[in-house]
């Protein structure tokens, strides 16, 4: 309300009012303002105005430059042409006789070329032909590392820039692939001195650097930015520098760029470097940069320009803004000076009013955003949530706007928009708006377009859905957004007479972004709850992973975990199938709600048909939201609708199974629950992996067991052959000696005996027959020792009295292996070279069966007359962990290097028929990797095999194994 004039106060005389306000700090205040954002204006569009003058300078000598180096190169690039079409160079290449003369041809190539030199690589890399042959150039060496040489013997010409490897010197090479009707069979290459990228004109100011591709400077104008690289270089550029031996030598360090900035494709950079005079202490330095960017090519241009002269241009416009603003200040206090103090007065009395309805208006506002606020922090619901906020809304404008709302929430998916609450909705109302797509209709419109959308008549063409009895009505629809995310819309209904404003709006979307961050809360918590959900899930398959069960406990186990986790699951219907990869086929191991004719149709299943043989065909996983099209090749009597997830079971590239869930044709793929099952079947694979390494280690063991079997009962049965011999030879003599004595004491009760009673006592030979019993006895002794020695070595070697882990000596369990493998009748001679060793934390029995199939192949390679060496040490590996290392060397016939590669494989042998399963060297890599070790092997065909085991003192059950083969 505005104030009359009587109301208005008595003030002094304009030009005393006007003086009073002149002296006061005020007026000086918005002057040193206005003066302090004209200096800003002035020194950025000063500073911009001279950089670009500045840049553009530097544009055009980075042009001339690079015409000059460009003009030069692209010659260059048709000299290594030349060379390359040169029939004497391709005969050459293609029949290399003549070195000398080809050398003398392509000493008058570098010659007219003006080159450093002129050589020819073949295609294997090694370098057959130069221009210095009277320097050492390097003939004969491989350049296979060069990129220059890997690019042409492609087809590819190219340029490099290298150190060179004969003279430690930068330069620039241009190579072009030979070539003999369409055949590549070397390539030309020109090298020339790194002095070609030097401008014309060495007197310039500005710096210019020249870089590779990789961004790396090789040449300039300052010494001090040599082999500097502009951008991080990765791990793997690195790797490729030093394997192509690029900048051999030369340490590579990164320009230090402290800080860098783009605008409007101007480029600045602050470097930070030495005083010049103190040649200690750092400044920092700001350089405008321009240079060439030329994709395909190995070098580009970089110009570095200082802008220490903008700093003058800057100075000048300054001192010129702050005269001219002395000079409006002093027009600016004449015209108020000159100003009617009772208007002043009047626009204050104004002011005042209107701040006041301000101030009540954003009172009220803040009520309501106070209110909305602490009904947010309530545990609800999303749909109470917006209830509330809604009702919030409609008591703040109820005198404006009609008391019907609604917030739609967004599915970004579907790009619509659904009503997540509302009020004084009809019900044909719900119907029609119940699903809006995004551009429809005006809350649409703000949807799409991301911002609010005001309409003071519903009549108008963009309110596209129309109602019956629909009264005259207003919208004001506002996006829910967070950033640039569209999370929902709210929806109002004004009445005709409602008059739009900034404020209103404002505080809407203040309420939208409160709405917002409701939404966005309880996406977390669905989330949260989702992730605690797949975490149980996969806790529960691990621990049951855990239980000693058949393979098809475990995945049934598994099975119901994954379809009790999914509420999109079909009937709880799914599979898990086990890979068999000889026959290329799939059988199902489990299932759930199978019928007789799935299970018929599908029990066993060829790789790459239907969606599970696609998945184990591919190893990739298959989705299908719909499976009555064509991808479903097998069809069932009465299928209804329903979607798949086919995941296959993988353990590196080897194919374990595929688990097939059956999903609703309303289900969605998301990408977490695809990680979720690549989870579950990164379990299920180590479960079978596991499963299978049993069985082939209980197959071995069986193996073995058979072979010591045979071997103990050879080594027992000598000793007892002995032992029943010398048994039947006591019994006869001890006869012969109870005969003796009987007629010794019949004779002793004579007086006297005769010559002839004296031959005939000598004719027992007593004492020869004590003897032959002794000596009998002994050899008893010595068999029963020997079997005694074959059985507490087998059940020391079995460790019948003790299974698990525990502490060995890994030298006693060598002698062991080779008490059961060397008997009496090996002829093979045993080297031993063994260390003091520790006590190793292991499996025994375990390591045991190692050594058995080690030496078991090493007897068989030397065929029973040869040798063999055994050695164990103390060693470090490469983390400075202790690791005991036992090394196996005969002389035997060793091994291809085909068979090499096989050596590991199960089942794979190159004994006869019958004399192994192959299962040997497949079960130490296993048993040897699950103590955390690596097996060595080496073999030279007719020359012998050395197997080296490392086995660490204390295992880690986080190892990551290693197979090296070298051969």
């Amino acid at each position: 309300m505005k104030p009359e004039k009587s109301d208005m106060v008595n003030l002094d005389s304009p030009i005393n009012h006007i003086v009073r306000y002149f002296r006061t700090p005020h007026l000086i205040a918005c002057i040193s303002i206005i003066t302090i954002i004209l200096l800003i204006i002035t020194v950025v569009w000063t500073k911009d105005r001279a950089i670009k003058n500045i840049h553009k300078e530097a544009l055009e000598h980075l042009s001339i430059y690079d015409n000059y180096i460009m003009e030069k190169v692209n010659k260059y690039a048709e000299f290594s042409h030349l060379v390359s079409e040169d029939r004497e160079v391709i005969k050459y290449l293609r029949h290399p006789d003549g070195e000398n003369a080809i050398n003398e041809r392509l000493l008058q190539f570098r010659k007219s070329m003006r080159a450093a030199a002129t050589y020819l690589i073949d295609e294997k890399g090694i370098q057959i032909a130069t221009s210095n042959f009277t320097k050492d150039d390097g003939r004969s060496k491989s350049l296979v590392f060069r990129g220059y040489f890997q690019n042409a013997i492609k087809g590819i010409p190219d340029e490099d820039i290298a150190i060179s490897i004969v003279t430690d010197k930068l330069a620039y090479y241009r190579s072009y692939p030979v070539k003999d009707g369409g055949e590549i069979i070397g390539v030309a290459v020109v090298k020339y001195d790194i002095d070609i990228f030097t401008p014309e004109n060495t007197d310039i100011s500005e710096t210019y650097l020249i870089v590779d591709q990789h961004e790396i400077i090789f040449r300039s104008n300052e010494e001090r930015y040599m082999y500097h690289y502009i951008h991080p270089l990765s791990a793997g550029v690195l790797q490729k520098i030093n394997d192509t031996m690029q900048y051999k030598g030369k340490t590579l360090l990164p320009l230090p760029i402290i800080k860098e900035s783009v605008k409007d494709g101007i480029r600045l950079i602050t470097l930070r470097q030495q005083q010049p005079k103190t040649g200690t202490d750092y400044i920092d330095v700001q350089y405008l940069m321009v240079g060439t960017n030329r994709k395909n090519s190995d070098w580009n241009i970089r110009i570095l320009v200082g802008l220490s002269d903008v700093r003058n241009v800057i100075i000048r416009n300054v001192a010129f803004v702050l005269l001219s603003m002395f000079i409006f200040y002093l027009i600016a206090a004449n015209l108020i000076h000159r100003s009617k103090s009772r208007q002043v007065l009047q626009k204050n009395y104004t002011d005042l009013l209107e701040q006041k309805a301000a101030i009540d208006y954003h009172l009220k506002e803040q009520e309501t955003i106070n209110s909305i606020l602490q009904s947010s922090l309530l545990s609800d619901s999303l749909d109470k949530h917006l209830s509330r906020k809604l009702k919030f809304i409609l008591e703040h404008f109820a005198s404006s706007f009609h008391l019907r709302a609604c917030i739609f929430v967004a599915n970004e998916k579907e790009k619509t928009l659904y009503i997540g609450a509302h009020h004084n909705f009809s019900a044909e109302q719900l119907s029609a708006c119940s699903r809006l797509p995004y551009g429809s209709c005006l809350c649409g419109k703000a949807a799409e377009t991301k911002k609010t959308v005001f309409s003071s008549d519903c009549k108008e063409e963009s309110h596209i859905i129309k109602l019956t009895d629909m009264g005259a009505h207003g919208h004001f629809c506002v996006p829910i957004l967070s950033e640039d995310r569209l999370l929902g819309v709210i929806n109002l209904y004004t009445t005709l007479s409602y008059k739009w404003t900034k404020s209103d709006e404002l505080f809407l979307e203040r309420i939208a972004h409160i709405t917002a961050g409701v939404i966005l809360r309880n996406e977390d918590q669905q989330l949260a709850d989702k992730h605690l959900k797949e975490q149980e899930t996969i806790n529960s398959i691990l621990q049951s992973s855990l239980l000693s069960d058949s393979l098809e406990s475990h995945l049934s186990r598994n099975l119901d975990f994954i379809l009790d986790h999914f509420t999109c699951i079909l009937h709880l219907k799914g599979c898990i199938f086990i890979a068999d990869n000889n026959e290329k086929t799939l059988r199902i191991a489990t299932y759930r709600g199978f019928n007789e004719e799935q299970l018929s149709a599908c029990s066993r299943l060829p790789y790459g048909t239907c969606l599970c043989g696609k998945a184990a065909g591919t190893k990739q996983i298959v989705y299908s939201h719909n499976c009555m099209d064509d991808t479903h090749t097998i069809k069932f009597k009465d299928m209804a609708a329903h979607g798949h997830y086919c995941v296959p079971i993988l353990s590196g590239d080897e194919l374990l199974g595929v688990i097939n869930i059956y999903t609703s044709p309303a289900c969605e793929w998301t990408k977490p629950d695809e990680l979720f099952l690549e989870k579950v079947a990164h379990i299920i694979a180590g479960v079978i992996l596991r499963k299978k390494e049993q069985q082939l280690i209980e197959l071995d063991r069986a193996e073995s067991l058979t072979t010591l079997a045979a071997g103990v009962a050879h080594e027992i049965n000598n000793p007892l052959s002995f032992i029943k011999t010398a048994g039947s030879s006591i019994k006869k003599n001890l006869g012969i000696v109870e005969h003796y004595i009987r007629h010794s004491q019949l004779l002793l009760t004579s007086e006297s005996l005769s010559n002839e009673q004296i031959d005939t006592l000598n004719e027992f030979k007593v004492h020869d027959k004590i003897s032959n019993i002794h000596t009998r006895i002994i050899t008893s002794d010595k068999g029963i020792e020997r079997i005694m020695e074959v059985v507490n070595g087998l059940r020391t070697f079995s460790r019948l009295n003790k299974t698990g882990t525990d502490e060995a000596d890994i030298n006693k369990c060598i002698d062991e292996a080779l008490l059961m493998r060397t008997g009496e009748d090996c002829k093979v001679r045993i080297v031993k070279e063994y260390a003091e060793l520790p006590k190793c934390l292991c499996e025994p029995m375990a390591i045991n069966q190692c050594f058995y199939h080690i030496l078991d192949n090493a007897v068989a390679a030397v065929n029973n007359r040869g040798t063999i060496r055994i050695a164990t040490s103390l060693i470090n590996d490469t983390g400075s962990n202790k690791m005991i290392q036992i090394k196996i060397e005969d002389d035997g016939v060793g091994m291809s290097g085909v068979t090499m590669k096989r050596a590991f494989d199960p089942f794979f042998t190159t004994k006869e028929v019958g004399s192994g399963k192959g299962l040997g060297l497949s079960v130490v890599d296993g048993i040897i990797k699950r103590h955390g070790g690596t097996v060595y092997l080496q073999s030279t065909k007719g020359k012998g095999t050395s197997v080296t085991i490392h086995l660490p003192l204390i295992q880690n059950n986080n190892s990551r194994f290693t197979l090296s083969i070298n051969y």
